[in-house]
């Protein structure tokens, strides 16, 4: 994360370390709470579910935070998927006016 920006003086290092720390108090939590279930599945049955659950979904929502939450990752998204439904949607059409006719 902290090598996304591109040097250019002094600016750039505070802004590499606000990356840092703002990726590290998204991070923290998401893989924190995880493990401490994981340490109280020995008090009860139910927190080892839990903690297999959490560490199951974590791939998922390490790409929402983090991968969808920036811009231009969403914005090359938006522009495949437009190339994508528009090409199949173009399909659809010429093929049903060719069984129409």
């Amino acid at each position: 994360m902290t090598n996304l920006l591109q040097p250019n003086g002094e600016d750039n290092h505070f802004q590499q370390i606000r990356m840092g720390i703002k990726a590290c108090v998204g991070m923290i939590p998401l893989l924190g709470v995880a493990w401490l279930f994981g340490l109280l599945s020995p008090v009860h049955k139910a927190f080892a579910y839990i903690f297999t659950i959490r560490n199951s979904s974590q791939g998922f929502l390490i790409f929402t935070l983090h991968c969808m939450q920036n811009t231009q990752i969403r914005e090359r998204f938006t522009r495949k998927m437009n190339i994508v439904f528009r090409s199949s949607i173009k399909n659809n059409y010429t093929r049903k006016s060719s069984q129409a006719q």
